[in-house]
Parts: C-alpha cells; sequence; structure tokens
C-alpha cells in the first residue's frame, strides 16, 4: 500500500466512509477524490455505478501491482462470493471512463487467470488542513500533524474545516450548507449510496385493509395516501387494492433515496388486469409532472389492449412487453433499468425475461417529486383490476433474483415445501412440478448455474430471501445427464452441500462459501470438490463406458466427517492421494485457509469448468434431499 493511501472505514461494506485525511488520486486524466466520493475529468464530473467505484478505489491504493481476483472479492464486496461476470463489467466500466481500449489497454490491465492491475503512474495529492489534524490508526499511533497554510503554499488546495470544527457546526446547519453545496444537479444525477442495499426503497404491501393511509413496509416513511373511491380486496400476498373510478389513486412524496436521473431501478407489482382494457393506465409512476413527452417521469404501465411498458414517458426511452397480460390472473410485473449493463431495459413477468432492448433516450427522471400508484400524475384513466405488494429497489436486479423472488412470492413448491432460488449464474431453466415429482432443472446456458433449496418466509422481502438451512447430515438423489459433444467437451452435474446461504445469483465458490460439491462428468469420473478454497480433495477413475446420452442415477450421503456416493446403484471408489476409499473425509475447515459459513444449505449445480462458455445442456430429475440421523 503505497504512503498516502486513504484510511477506509468498514462500515456494512461502506466504502464511501473516508476519513478527512484522505488524499485525491490523479490517473491518465481522471481525478478520484475519496472524501466526497467524486470523480472528474477536466472539472466535469464522472458518474460509475457504486461497485465500480469501490473497484476502482480498492486498485488505486495498489497502483502498479498486480491485484487478485480474490484480493478484489474479498476487499470490495467483503467475501461476498460474485460471479466473474460481476468484476469483469466493473472493469469495462472502468476502462470506458479512462478512455481505454480493451484490446490494448494501456491504463488498467488484464493478466490472465492472475488479476488487474493500474499500470499507468498514479499520483497522490496529500490532504492539507488550516488546523492541527491528529490522526489515529488502530495500528499505530502518531502525534498531531500541523500542516502550512494551503492558502499561501502553491499547488495546495482548499483547507478542509477541521475535525472540531465539524463537530460544533449542529447537525441541521451541516445539512443546509451540504444541499446548498450539492444543489439540484447532484439531487437528480449523483450516484446512489455507495452500499447498494438488498432491500426495499419503498415498498407497499397493501395490507392495511382499511382507511385512507397507505404504510411503506419498507421503513423508510414513504407512506402514500388513498385518493378516490376503492375497495380492499383479497390480493396475492394478503390484502390488495381495487382502485374503483377514473379519480382513485394512491399518491406520496419521493425522496433522495429514490433512484433518479439515469442511475439502475427496479419496479416490482403483482397485478390482476382486468377485460377489457379501454384505455393506458399506470400501475406506477414518479418523477417530473410536466404534461408532454419527458424523460422526467418513470413508469411501470399497461396500455389498452394489454401490454406492458417500462421506462420515461419518451419516444426511445422505455420498452414493452410483447405479449398481452390481461388474462384475469395476478402476474408479478417486474422493470429493471440498468442490469446487465448500462441503459438496457427489461420487462419480467413472473420470473422470466418478457423483452429486454437499450434505451435510445435515457431517463433523466426528476428527484424529489410525487409518485403516483393507479393513476398517471397528470391525471387522466384510471387502473382497471387490482394490485397488490409494489415495491422500488434502487439498484438493477439480476435475473435470477427475480426469478427467485417470483418463486418465493407465488408460494411455488419445486421440492417438498421448498422452491428453487436460482445461483451462479444465468442459464438455469426450472421445469413444472409434475403431480408428487419434483421440479426438473436445466442448463440452457453454458456456464455454472445451479439452484439452491430455499423456503418461502414472511412477506418474502429480498433481504432476508435466502437459501434454507436443510441440516448436515443428509441423502441426496437425483437422476442426471452430463452430455459432451463431438469435440469430448466435458460437463458436470450433481449435489452440494454444508454451504451458506445465498441469495439469487450468488457465486458459491470461495469468497464466504463453504462445503462440498459432488459432481458427476460426462466421462463417468466424480469429483469431491470444497467450495472453499475451491480444490477437489477426491475422485474416481474415469469410465470408458460411460454412455454421457443418458441419465446416470447418482447418490450422495454426507453424515458427519465423511461422504460416500453411489453411481447406478453401485459404490463408489475415491482416489483421496494416499489410497483409494469409499469415504471422503469431509472436515468443515479444510485447511488453515479455510473461511467459508457453513449454514446447512444445499442444492445443485452445473459447471462446465475447462470448457465454460462452450457447452451446456445438463439436467437433473427426480431430485431429493433426506435428512439421515
Amino acid at each position: 500500500m503505497s504512503d498516502h493511501a486513504p484510511k477506509i472505514l468498514s462500515a456494512r461494506r461502506n466504502y464511501a466512509a473516508i476519513s478527512p485525511t484522505s488524499p485525491i488520486y490523479r490517473v491518465a486524466d481522471i481525478e478520484v477524490d475519496p472524501s466526497c466520493a467524486q470523480i472528474t475529468r477536466g472539472g466535469e464530473p464522472v458518474l460509475i455505478r457504486p461497485k465500480t467505484y469501490r473497484v476502482l478505489l480498492f486498485l488505486l491504493e495498489r497502483p502498479e501491482r498486480i491485484v487478485t481476483r480474490d484480493e478484489l472479492i474479498e476487499g470490495v464486496w467483503e467475501g461476498v462470493a460474485v460471479s466473474d461476470d460481476v468484476l469483469i463489467r466493473c472493469v469495462a466500466e472502468l476502462r470506458k471512463v479512462f478512455g481505454d481500449d480493451p484490446k490494448n489497454p494501456q491504463v488498467l490491465k488484464t493478466f490472465p487467470k492472475m488479476g488487474y492491475g493500474l499500470m499507468a503512474p498514479v499520483i497522490t495529492d496529500p490532504v492539507t488542513t488550516s488546523d492541527p489534524v491528529t490522526t489515529s490508526d488502530p495500528l499505530t499511533t502518531s502525534d498531531p500533524v500541523t500542516t502550512s497554510d494551503p492558502l499561501t503554499t502553491p499547488g495546495s488546495r482548499r483547507p478542509r474545516p477541521s475535525r472540531a470544527r465539524r463537530w460544533i457546526l449542529p447537525v441541521t446547519t451541516a445539512a443546509i450548507v451540504l444541499i446548498a453545496a450539492v444543489g439540484w444537479w447532484a439531487l437528480r444525477h449523483s450516484p446512489a449510496a455507495a452500499d447498494l442495499p438488498f432491500f426495499e426503497v419503498a415498498w407497499w404491501q397493501l395490507n392495511d385493509g382499511k382507511g385512507r393511509t397507505v404504510a411503506d413496509a419498507g421503513g423508510n416513511h414513504h407512506d402514500g395516501e388513498l385518493v378516490g373511491p376503492a375497495n380492499w380486496v383479497a390480493g396475492k400476498l394478503g390484502n390488495g387494492l381495487q382502485l374503483l373510478t377514473m379519480e382513485s389513486a394512491v399518491r406520496g412524496r419521493t425522496s433522495s433515496s429514490w433512484p433518479v436521473g439515469d442511475l439502475p431501478r427496479t419496479l416490482t407489482a403483482w397485478v390482476r388486469l382486468d377485460r377489457p382494457r379501454v384505455d393506458y393506465a399506470v400501475i406506477f409512476e414518479y418523477g417530473s409532472p410536466f404534461r408532454g413527452p419527458t424523460t422526467g417521469r418513470f413508469a411501470l404501465t399497461v396500455s389498452d389492449d394489454g401490454h406492458i411498458s417500462f421506462g420515461a414517458a419518451i419516444a426511445g426511452g422505455y420498452v414493452v412487453s410483447p405479449t398481452r397480460w390481461d388474462d384475469g390472473d395476478w402476474h408479478l410485473i417486474t422493470g429493471v433499468y440498468g442490469d446487465p449493463k448500462p441503459h438496457l431495459a427489461s420487462i419480467y413477468v413472473d420470473g422470466h425475461l418478457e423483452m429486454q432492448q437499450t434505451l435510445t433516450t435515457l431517463p433523466a427522471t426528476d428527484a424529489l417529486s410525487e409518485w403516483s400508484m393507479g393513476r398517471s400524475l397528470l391525471g387522466g384513466p384510471g387502473f382497471r383490476g387490482a394490485i397488490d405488494d409494489v415495491r422500488i429497489y434502487a439498484w438493477g436486479m439480476d435475473a435470477a433474483k427475480v426469478q427467485g423472488l417470483y418463486r418465493c412470492a407465488a408460494g411455488i413448491k419445486d421440492l417438498d415445501n421448498f422452491y428453487y432460488l436460482p445461483v451462479f449464474y444465468k442459464g438455469l431453466e426450472i421445469g413444472p412440478r409434475q403431480g408428487q415429482s419434483p421440479a426438473e432443472i436445466r442448463n440452457d446456458g453454458m456456464d455454472y448455474t445451479g439452484m439452491q433449496l430455499a423456503s418461502a418466509g414472511g412477506d418474502c422481502g429480498l433481504h432476508h430471501s435466502y437459501g434454507a438451512n436443510v441440516g448436515q447430515n443428509l441423502r441426496i438423489s437425483a437422476d442426471v445427464l452430463v452430455p459432451t459433444d463431438a469435440a469430448r467437451h466435458i460437463t458436470q452435474a450433481g449435489p452440494y452441500f454444508r454451504s451458506r446461504r445465498a441469495m439469487g445469483g450468488d457465486g458459491l465458490m470461495g469468497g464466504t462459501s463453504a462445503g462440498y460439491w459432488v459432481a458427476l462428468q460426462s466421462n463417468g469420473m466424480l469429483k469431491v470438490r470444497c467450495l472453499n478454497p475451491n480444490a477437489v480433495v477426491a475422485f474416481s477413475n474415469a469410465d470408458p463406458a460411460f454412455d454421457s446420452s443418458v441419465f446416470h442415477h447418482l447418490e450422495v450421503e454426507a453424515t458427519g466427517p465423511a461422504a460416500r456416493a453411489w453411481l447406478d446403484g453401485k459404490a463408489v471408489s475415491f482416489d483421496l492421494g494416499t489410497a483409494f476409499s469409499e469415504q471422503v473425509p469431509i472436515p468443515p475447515a479444510w485447511d488453515a485457509a479455510h473461511i467459508g459459513k457453513n449454514q446447512g444449505a444445499a442444492g445443485m449445480v452445473f459447471g462446465a469448468e475447462d470448457n465454460r462458455g462452450q457447452i451446456g445442456g445438463q439436467r437433473a430429475r427426480n431430485i431429493a434431499f433426506t435428512a439421515v440421523r
């Protein structure tokens, strides 16, 4: 770490908490001031996603050296397992900021199978203050440092208020000064909080059942007022709301925590659309009250022919579903902007992608405006049908979390009382449950994907939509298909157990993961892989007669400190390095580097290890998880 590296205070992974002694960094033509979380080029602000900003700070602290992927994950995401795609997107965004050629980068370089590094010179300007400042470090203690007056020192920075001065300023005065300094532009365009929370900015469960106030269950006090006649009706999750006239709506005001400008966002709502449709209707809308096409107003709406639209009220600023959904049934409508890449708008219905396209006109949603549910801010037609459980997130929800949210809220039971929560990367397809048979899963992509058993609990709030603790001693069985192709690319499929409880889309190798994955390969070999640290701890011999075009019955039992496996009814003997055995040791801490959390989570994973991006098609059916005493 450089001598002038900023002291980053870790609090709920909040990299915005920078000490007042943080330096300014200059690299290429970019200037980064951590004290106010600002990036500028030629005096003009540069906006990036909060996660990307954290990656940038982490790299700036470690200039001109290779920073490994594991270092970045641990330092930026604090051990939360994330996919390679997440990190690659952050790096791509930084290269765009630097104007770096991805094919021949000169600032931020990729070192294959190693990591990344800022190879351009990084210049740091230490902070100077007009008052003595005492700083303390948890490892060392230094004497107060008195600096000269920066107003009389060439090239020095404007002084910052001393700590004493900041402490004696009244909170209200500080707030006024801050608002005046930030101004209207910052209210509309500043980045969201550095720690993207996996909870709702606003959440109307619509379970009030009476009265004219509609409470915000998200805890952020975005309560709404019911205008006009309405009925409280049976909703998808408890009560719902049926608006009865053209004047009926729920109205309220936004706050600075809402996604504004062209920042990412997610809007979700359960709706039941009645026929016949006679006019367009607003499900939810917020932003500018301008009467006409505008980028300042953002909405989730339904057209007079039952199609869903999502985006700004201007040509090129919204996306429309190809299917009509006015069938009189409840559907979860989810609009996502800004994921998996900037300016991409997506509509999901019942957890599945309905439409996705890049907007040619970007939203510039007004801040500190009004919101309306069931009717436009400008008036107009009312909503015909019922609305329930409306939520707003200040980030773009990925497909796995959208599907997980739907499966939880819809009360789907894929296996016994569990639903399948998608993990790893996109590509998992979950079939319908047939009678008492568990749902089948398959890999429609060509990368790691899989599921974790999860239980619907409470209100299915995303902040506690995690996998379930299914226990430590299990017998797991499934019929699995691990296809290969003419090039003999190998695929894998099998159960994992004793891992951490994941959120939708989380990775399960490294980070804070734990446990073991028993994977059948398309050459007949079984591998037992420790998930953290990621390493094969045992394997069986390949079988030249193995038929990868048919399903094979795989059973795994984990009891106490050992695991066993059976393939097509025969016990499997594993090479442990020193001997062959039908029992594989599965200690909770595999070695001194083990940092994972065993929270009793389990599921099925598909992979292609050395053939990522080249082959998929794995399947698993007749999945069963049974507790063993």
